[in-house]
């Protein structure tokens, strides 16, 4: 066994990667990709630059009602009567 002095972060590092690749597998399953896209979406929401967490905060909000509306529209189903038809 070597005394921690000889090690540097660097070796160490290395030491740890090597065991989370036999944990986790390749990089592209368990690093940051994912939120790293996600922050891409929340970036694209920007419409104000002066307050960037509001624009985002809208932008999510809106994307999330969209999707709840679609759903929603998508589940329920038409009635025969129409309120506005004058024939019925």
């Amino acid at each position: 066994m070597f005394h921690p002095t000889c090690f540097d972060v660097m070796t160490h590092l290395v030491v740890h990667l090597v065991k989370e690749l036999d944990l986790c597998g390749p990089v592209h399953t368990s690093g940051c990709i994912p939120m790293e896209k996600y922050m891409k979406t929340l970036k694209d929401y920007v419409r104000n630059v002066v307050q960037p967490k509001g624009s985002m905060t809208i932008g999510y909000a809106i994307e999330d009602v969209l999707g709840f509306c679609i759903e929603y529209i998508q589940r329920s189903q038409s009635t025969r009567k129409r309120v506005w038809d004058n024939k019925e």
